[in-house]
């Protein structure tokens, strides 16, 4: 996404504000829920995802935005499936550089 902005001819730009995101927006417990769930995969341990119960006070804001402006320049989205990826480069990453096993 960053080389397809900094390729942009001027003009294309506008005003240089862009929404980046993807077509899912999952929630902080979704996100966990899939770590955990690559983590198991990669190296056979659980990971336990534990989190409050939503109290009466709790609310949850349905938030969406649009990336209209992002596509009309010619960015295309990369299929769901590469978040996976990125996920388990990341585990990998810390495995090899982290002391604290996982």
């Amino acid at each position: 996404m960053t080389r397809h902005l900094l390729e942009l001819p001027n003009e294309a730009l506008g005003d240089g504000l862009f929404n980046l995101g993807g077509s899912w927006s999952p929630t902080i417990l979704e996100m966990a829920q899939r770590i955990a769930g690559r983590i198991y995969l990669i190296t056979g341990s659980r990971m336990e995802v534990s989190h409050k119960p939503h109290g009466e006070s709790d609310s949850v804001i349905d938030f969406e935005y649009s990336l209209m402006k992002l596509k009309k320049t010619g960015f295309e989205l990369i299929h769901d499936s590469h978040v996976d990826q990125e996920i388990d480069g990341l585990i990998i990453f810390c495995m090899q550089n982290m002391t604290v096993p996982l």
